[in-house]
């Protein structure tokens, strides 16, 4: 989970849990995620003239269900936005203090720094047998995002959004497995401002490794459409390196590296997943 682009972990839920469909599991996660940048607006927007950038921290708790095909989870967290920038239009928007409509009447914004809960996605994922032809599965994803974080600290739209996804993996024992998603956003309209949020396609694209029993590499490129037509896209590569540690528990940390100006300069995290 991430705010921003949100479906960084996306990788690490898609490979390799996918492929055991008979299998009945909690899993348990919990990790911290940090990122900076300015997002690509321009020094005169600031109140001092000097770029500053927007720092996010995050820890998001996620709990999963799985039995046979059918995987549900609810995700939450915490949040923190820190510098020139808000969550108001489900992405990093450099505003801060100041309304939409004062950044477009060229008002200059100011430095602040808010945290809290974060908004609460349910989602419900079935890898769909009549589509998997070992050793490619196919799965797809339906996601609900609620708004329980706070709208008036600019942590949120305050609105419900829904999302579909479509995923496919191609399951490879001893060598580099590729897999693929692409999605849609619907997103609600909220009040505080005129401005038009946009729904939007989104897409990841990646291979697979496992270098052992205990490590799995993962290298994964990420892109979505902006929320606002003034915004600019989102597109980010990403390196996650997974361990298991026993059974039930195993760790993942990640790197993040923004290409577009709608991404993070750079963003970095770690997951640990408890099964029981």
């Amino acid at each position: 989970m991430r705010v921003g682009s949100f479906g960084l972990l996306l990788a690490v839920c898609l490979v390799p849990s996918s492929l055991a469909l008979a299998k009945e599991a909690w899993k348990f996660d919990i990790g911290a995620y940090y990122s900076t940048g300015n997002y690509g607006v321009d020094d005169a927007l600031f109140a001092d003239g000097e770029a500053d950038d927007t720092r996010i921290t995050i820890v998001p708790v996620n709990l999963r269900y799985k039995r046979g095909a059918w995987q549900f989870k609810v995700s939450s967290g915490w949040v923190q936005v820190e510098g020139r920038g808000n969550l108001s239009s489900d992405e990093p928007v450099v505003d801060s203090s100041q309304s939409l409509e004062a950044l477009a009447a060229e008002e200059r914004v100011f430095s602040r720094k808010e945290s809290g809960v974060a908004d609460t996605v349910l989602s419900v994922k079935r890898v769909i047998p009549e589509f998997n032809l070992a050793p490619v599965y196919v799965d797809v994803t339906a996601k609900l995002k609620l708004p329980t974080a706070d709208e008036d600290k600019r942590l949120t739209t305050g609105e419900v959004d829904g999302e579909l996804l479509i995923g496919a993996f191609w399951w490879r024992k001893e060598a580099i497995s590729p897999y693929f998603k692409i999605g849609h956003k619907w997103r609600g309209q909220p009040d505080h401002t005129d401005k038009d949020l946009n729904d939007s396609w989104r897409f990841n694209i990646g291979a697979h490794k496992a270098m052992s029993q205990e490590w799995d590499l993962m290298l994964q490129l990420d892109g979505r459409e902006a929320a606002l037509s003034s915004s600019s896209d989102i597109l980010e590569l990403s390196v996650f390196s997974r361990w298991k540690l026993s059974q039930q528990q195993s760790i993942t940390v990640y790197c993040v590296k923004g290409i577009a100006d709608g991404s993070p300069d750079w963003a970095a995290g770690f997951q640990h997943s408890t099964r029981f």
